[in-house]
């Protein structure tokens, strides 16, 4: 009985309210702590970065790397009881948003054609499109963001260019993340080549 009450011993929540949507933890309780950039293709598989990829068929991917969690919850009314609930529990939902990302080019090229020459610490995020990655519904970075989508603990984000450059060209960037709690999460050296 000791076991049960201190929660070393797991019961299902019918046991104490009837089903296993009584309660606990909301999604609140999540906030992310960090991420992680990877280049990736069109089946969110790690791709080779040294190769040249069609401009469509090579991605930045932003995925959760850190969260920070919640151990115990209370299922029961009585406020002595603090039982681990055998349910599966409801999938992880940040209390937060994307306030901004900004992509900047670290080094000078051009894009569309010879006239348009891109500097050495440049804001080209209008260059990019954004989705989340089981979706093929890529929007302009800014209006995907502006829509405040949820993150929730298996989300992925994919950013790839919106246009095909007019010659192969090799992309040194760095991505900045603003959330709205005010965290920002910075990743330099993120190349892409592409054609």
């Amino acid at each position: 009985l000791m076991l049960i009450f201190t929660g070393a011993i797991p019961i299902s929540c019918n046991f104490l309210c009837g089903s296993c949507g009584c309660g606990g933890v909301d999604a609140k309780d999540y906030r992310i702590t960090s991420f992680s950039v990877r280049t990736t293709n069109s089946l969110n598989e790690d791709i080779d970065t040294t190769k040249t990829y069609p401009f469509d068929a090579i991605y930045k991917t932003l995925q959760i790397t850190g969260w920070e969690s919640v151990a115990l919850r209370t299922t029961s009314d009585n406020p002595f009881i603090t039982t681990v609930d055998a349910c599966s529990p409801p999938p992880l939902k940040a209390v937060e948003h994307f306030q901004e990302i900004k992509i900047i080019s670290m080094a000078e090229m051009m894009l569309k054609d010879m006239n348009d020459h891109i500097g050495s610490g440049q804001d080209i995020t209008d260059r990019f499109v954004m989705a989340y990655t089981h979706s093929i519904d890529f929007q302009n970075i800014n209006d995907f963001l502006n829509k405040k989508p949820p993150i929730y603990e298996s989300d992925a984000f994919r950013i790839r260019l919106s246009k095909q450059s007019f010659k192969p060209v090799s992309l040194n960037l760095r991505i900045s993340v603003l959330m709205t709690n005010g965290k920002t999460f910075v990743f330099d050296k993120q190349t892409m080549k592409v054609n």
